[in-house]
C-alpha cells in the first residue's frame, strides 16, 4: 500500500488517522519528527516500517532534485557577476568623462558654458543609467546567492531529517 499520494502522507493508527502535507511538514525540527514517530507512526505496528521507508524515499527524491536548483542558481550568479565585471569599466570611464567635462567647464567663460552643458548632462544621464543597471545586477546577484544558500540549507535539513528518522526506527527493533 502506498501511504504517500500526490505529496500527502496518509497514516492510520488505532485512535484515528492523520494526513501530512509532505512539502509543508518536511524538513521539520528534530522535536517534531520525534513526536511524529514516537506518538503516531509507532502506534501503527503493522505498517510503520513501510510508512517510514516511504517518507525517507520521498525525502531522498527531494534531495535528488536539489542539485538542479543549485546548478541553476550557481550559473545564474556567475552570469550576473560576469555582467557586473563588464559593466564596471564602463561606469568608471563614464565617471571620468563626466569629471573631465566638469573640469573643462570650470575654465570656460560664462557665455560658453551653455554650449558644453547639454553634453555634460547627457554624460551624467548615461552614468546614472549605468549605475542603476549595476544596482539591479547587484540585487540579482544577492538573490541568486540567497536562493543557492536556501537550497543548500534545505538539502542539509533533509539529510538531517533522514538520519534522525533512521535513528528513531532502529530503536523500534
Amino acid at each position: 500500500m502506498n501511504y504517500i499520494k500526490d505529496g500527502i502522507c496518509y497514516i492510520t493508527f488505532p485512535d484515528g488517522k492523520m494526513t501530512l502535507v509532505m512539502d509543508k511538514f518536511f524538513p521539520a525540527p528534530k522535536y517534531i519528527i520525534q513526536k511524529l514517530f514516537q506518538k503516531t507512526i509507532a502506534l501503527n505496528w503493522k505498517e510503520r516500517q513501510q510508512i517510514t521507508d516511504e517518507i525517507i524515499q520521498w525525502m531522498e527524491q527531494k534531495i535528488e532534485k536539489l542539485p538542479d536548483s543549485l546548478d541553476f542558481y550557481a550559473n545564474a550568479f556567475a552570469d550576473v557577476r560576469t555582467e557586473m565585471n563588464e559593466l564596471l569599466p564602463r561606469i568608471e570611464r563614464m565617471g571620468r568623462l563626466v569629471q573631465e567635462a566638469k573640469d573643462y567647464m570650470s575654465f570656460l567663460p560664462r557665455g560658453q558654458k551653455k554650449n558644453v552643458k547639454p553634453h555634460l548632462d547627457e554624460r551624467k544621464a548615461k552614468l546614472k543609467e549605468l549605475k542603476e543597471n549595476m544596482s539591479a545586477l547587484r540585487k540579482d546577484a544577492k538573490w541568486c546567492q540567497s536562493k543557492f544558500n536556501e537550497a543548500k540549507a534545505l538539502e542539509e535539513k533533509f539529510k538531517d531529517n533522514i538520519e534522525l528518522i533512521e535513528r528513531l526506527t532502529v530503536d523500534w527493533w
